[in-house]
């Protein structure tokens, strides 16, 4: 317990220590060690055994640390990997890296207020950061076009869901986690989105920032029309609740605008 929970040098001298706390009973009170064989047969196994002790507190003291300086690797790679996806959705469209970010924020926010935890929280964070990651495959054209889509066009933009969760499902480790969650993110509550995911059968974290993402988008400024009035957009909102996003979810954001923590 004590290589497993503390520094290698204060493991070692718990197992010093203890080694010593034993030999001062062999030798003080013997009578207290259940022990029939010879004094020297005594002192030698219990050399042996407190040797074992000290270089099993050595080991194991080591095992740990060599386990956190890979866990601190895995987090550097970890944070390296979403820099670098959130870098390369900037280069496509700055505006979407952006918007990426607040949804990422507020969404952290709704999710504290719903009682998730942990890494529950962090994996509403990284899919909501990631959630329109697909867009690189989009031509830039087409993201700041600003007339209306064609329905090709449209179509394209509809399939950003689908190969952002592609992008990052071989990832493996949390980011295949949150591949589902980025899927399905366009997924209406009334089972009227890409595939037809309805309610609960919905990802808790996609139907958090399905409802940041619809306030951040109408709050912008995009290339086709200007921002709404705040009004005119919790409006929209309540009226969307328990149609193509959840209503308990608009009712707790919509609290936290009214709170002014969004």
């Amino acid at each position: 317990m004590a290589a497993w929970t503390l520094r290698k040098r204060h493991a070692v001298s718990v197992a010093v220590l203890a080694a010593v706390l034993v030999a001062a009973f062999a030798l003080f009170l013997p009578q207290s060690l259940v022990y029939d064989g010879s004094l020297s047969l005594l002192w030698a196994e219990l050399a042996i055994w407190g040797g074992i002790l000290v270089v099993t507190a050595y080991m194991v003291s080591t095992l740990r640390a060599w386990t956190e300086e890979a866990l601190r690797n895995l987090e550097r790679a970890y944070s390296g990997v979403l820099a670098i996806l959130s870098k390369f959705i900037e280069t496509i469209d700055a505006d979407t890296e952006a918007h990426c970010v607040r949804v990422a924020a507020w969404s952290v926010a709704m999710s504290r207020e719903l009682g998730l935890r942990g890494n529950a929280i962090e994996e509403v964070r990284i899919a909501a950061l990631l959630h329109d990651v697909g867009k690189v495959n989009i031509s830039v054209d087409i993201l700041r076009k600003a007339a209306a889509l064609s329905g090709d066009e449209r179509q394209t933009i509809q399939e950003h869901a689908s190969g952002g969760a592609a992008l990052v499902r071989p990832i493996g480790g949390l980011l295949g986690n949150i591949a589902d969650v980025i899927e399905a993110h366009h997924e209406n509550y009334d089972g009227t989105g890409y595939a037809g995911l309805k309610g609960e059968e919905i990802p808790l974290a996609a139907r958090i920032f399905a409802v940041v993402d619809v306030w951040d988008a109408l709050n912008s400024d995009r290339p086709y029309r200007d921002a709404w009035p705040e009004a005119e957009v919790i409006e929209h909102l309540q009226t969307e609740a328990g149609k193509h996003i959840d209503p308990h979810v608009v009712d707790i954001f919509l609290e936290l605008v009214k709170q002014g923590r969004i």
